[in-house]
């Protein structure tokens, strides 16, 4: 009895120590509509957190909504023109392989601002503790870099939230482990005159094979 309950506590403290960020607003519409972009899987959070569940390692409540992220905040990490630039419908659908009538412009920045706010506070959260260790279901914008996207990717969320946790007052060095098929060009652009951020990359050697 005793084994049994000390597990339950120690699985507890765990749960406790684990923080994982999602929202709704992660499935951009205007990709749910349109089925024609390849490699992207828009119910890819839903699927994980569902699965989670069915196996019993998550409850709902756990799931902390991930905030939108200020546009002041993604400054930080993006030039002025070209935040001004991603509000064109012809330009967001460069990034997404998509005709500029297809782009929702809201319903995909909405996405991407939304997953970069649960980028940043998943970071803000583990930093309180360093027992914690923070999860966002979605981001990971590794081709977005600081004058431009690509990829799939408009904003850099590793990029803002570094940004971000600096303003903080965090100063520290930091680590971005890539783990991507593509390799994370977005992260070496951002951060090749910075020697405080490690970018480390394990990446296929050919572009188009995924």
């Amino acid at each position: 009895m005793a084994t049994w309950l000390q597990r339950q506590k120690a699985q507890r403290r765990l749960r406790d120590q684990v923080g994982l960020w999602y929202h709704p607003q992660y499935k951009a519409e205007a990709l749910v509509e349109s089925a024609r972009v390849p490699g992207i899987e828009v119910a890819r959070g839903e699927k994980i957190l569902g699965s989670l569940s069915a196996e019993g390692l998550l409850r709902p409540k756990r799931v902390r909504p991930a905030p939108l992220i200020a546009l002041a905040d993604l400054a930080r990490a993006h030039a002025d023109s070209y935040l001004e630039k991603t509000a064109r419908p012809e330009y967001l659908g460069r990034i997404f392989g998509l005709e500029a009538h297809d782009i929702d412009v809201d319903s995909l920045l909405i996405a991407q601002r939304r997953q970069v706010g649960g980028t940043v506070e998943a970071a803000r959260w583990a930093l309180e503790d360093s027992r914690r260790i923070g999860f966002n279901i979605g981001g990971g914008f590794h081709h977005a870099e600081p004058e431009a996207g690509a990829g799939f990717c408009v904003y850099n969320d590793v990029a803002v939230a570094i940004a971000a946790l600096r303003a903080d007052g965090f100063d520290a060095p930091v680590a971005i482990i890539d783990l991507d098929y593509h390799q994370g060009n977005g992260n070496i652009v951002a951060f090749e005159a910075d020697d405080s951020v490690l970018t480390y990359s394990i990446h296929g050697s050919v572009w188009s094979h995924v």
